[in-house]
Parts: C-alpha cells; structure tokens; sequence
C-alpha cells in the first residue's frame, strides 16, 4: 500500500539553491531524492519504518 508523506523543514537560501541547482543537472529535484534516500535507509538497512506514525508528528 501507497502512502503520502509530507515533509517539512527549513533550509538555508542559498544551500537550497546550490543543492537544486546541481540535482537540476542529473534531471532530479530535492523531493525526488528526500524520497530514494528515506526509500534507501528502509530497504537496504531493514529499518522498520511507519510513514504514516512518524510523518503525522510534528517537530
């Protein structure tokens, strides 16, 4: 099953444009790679990992 997570923090300006600007080069956007690495940490590392509980809370 699909689920929605939405993801909130802050960044610095310039750090977000430098970041955007070299995953614009690989066709990427920030979302697109928050996305692999939390996908990456569950399954390479077998994290159990509930979306929907730890998405839900704020910080």
């Amino acid at each position: 099953m699909k689920k929605t997570a939405v993801v909130t923090f802050e960044i610095d300006e310039e750090l977000k444009q430098q970041v955007e600007d070299i995953l614009a080069k690989q066709g990427k956007t920030i979302e697109q790679e928050i996305e692999w690495l939390i996908r990456y940490i569950v399954t390479h590392k077998r994290l159990p990992f509930d979306f929907e509980q730890n998405f839900t809370q704020p910080i």
